[in-house]
């Protein structure tokens, strides 16, 4: 496997350099990538949308494709992963929110600024470097082979606190990072209004009622905790959404349940009374807007051992974090516990005077590799 792998590299490396030979650099073009879905998510279309905006000359090239275990969706990934070479060659920036091995695998011009944005605001859980070997992670001999995480300039991420967890999961110093946010974060402190007014319309009959949003991140189990969580809290009298992980997509048969397709995961924090996940930064985009949140854990001695955790969360919010899902109904029939909340916002969200300023500032920091406009 690693001959194959190193073979793979080195035609590839050759094929990109006949590849910048022949595609000059253009001074104000920007390539967007991201392998977390095959169309531009939110924090893309709002930078780009900024960047155009503010900055006439400026070319901006979004390649959004999953790799996904299926044939078809591989050989669309290769196409995808190809055409990256070409626009990595002509680009002066590249913004991903995910790794892509064309950007850490390839020799690129001196002048190309690759700013890492990921797709969370902190790291709740562990990933890369961090679970290597083990059952959730990557092998150690293949990240090392393909360069995982090497080449960034720039880091994207949520609150200070998380620093010490980016350094170790990317592999990186702390001089990389800057603590500004994601562009979500500014949709989520302008649109609350026009979001809720757009779903009381196309859901009158919830009006009034305690609306629960459940998003839990990807591992095994999910499904079958989820069911005894649905009983639960329609049995309460809740109003149950449900949104699964990207990665692990599931079909809930149960009638009591709305997956509201109309409106995404960030959108329904803006709507819902309660939310509840699990080991999902989707906790950081809630307390953000103030979204009381439970975390459902039913599996968490498995899920420490398979993947890591890098906050103890039965610790820091120990009213909060339930591993039944009956408690969890009967939590929400009493006071939510504020004090744990706000101590928990306090420490990894941002700070509230930079809340509405991350587009902005990322804008900011891809301009500065363009050439002015």
């Amino acid at each position: 496997m690693r001959l194959l792998v190193e073979t793979a590299k080195c035609v590839l490396r050759a094929l990109y350099a006949l590849i910048k030979a022949v595609c000059p650099q253009q001074p104000n073009r920007v390539v967007f990538l991201s392998r977390q879905s095959n169309e531009p998510q939110l924090d893309f279309l709002m930078l780009i949308e900024r960047l155009e905006r503010e900055c006439s000359g400026v070319r901006c090239t979004c390649i959004c494709c999953r790799s996904d275990r299926d044939l078809r969706s591989r050989v669309r990934y290769l196409g995808a992963f190809l055409y990256s070479m070409v626009c990595l060659a002509r680009s002066r920036v590249c913004v991903l929110n995910s790794y892509w091995p064309a950007v850490s695998i390839l020799n690129h011009r001196g002048s190309l600024k690759v700013i890492q944005i990921w797709h969370a605001l902190g790291k709740i859980k562990q990933s890369g470097y961090q679970t290597l070997d083990r059952d959730m992670g990557h092998s150690s001999a293949m990240a090392q082979e393909l360069a995982m995480h090497k080449g960034y300039d720039i880091v994207i991420a949520g609150a200070k606190a998380w620093n010490p967890m980016y350094c170790a999961s990317f592999g990186i110093k702390n001089d990389v990072i800057r603590n500004v946010g994601l562009p979500r974060l500014d949709f989520l402190q302008t649109q609350g209004d026009a979001v809720r007014k757009r779903f009381f319309e196309k859901y009158p009959d919830l009006k009034g009622r305690r609306i629960v949003l459940y998003a839990p991140t990807f591992r095994p189990g999910v499904k079958r905790g989820a069911a005894r969580l649905f009983e639960e809290l329609t049995k309460a009298g809740s109003v149950v959404l449900f949104k699964h992980h990207p990665n692990q997509p599931m079909k809930i048969d149960d009638p009591a349940v709305l997956s509201a397709p109309d409106f995404t995961s960030l959108e329904l924090l803006l709507v819902c009374d309660y939310l509840v996940t699990d080991y999902s930064a989707i906790a950081i985009e809630a307390a953000s807007v103030h979204v009381k949140t439970y975390y459902y854990c039913f599996d968490i001695e498995a899920y420490r051992e398979k993947n890591g955790l890098n906050i103890d969360l039965e610790q820091l919010l120990p009213h909060c974090v339930y591993r039944d899902a009956g408690e969890i109904a009967r939590a929400m029939e009493g006071p939510y516990p504020i004090d744990e909340f706000e101590a928990y916002r306090a420490r990894y969200v941002l700070p509230d005077k930079d809340l509405g300023k991350s587009t902005e500032r990322i804008v900011d920091m891809i301009r500065e590799g363009l050439d002015p406009c």
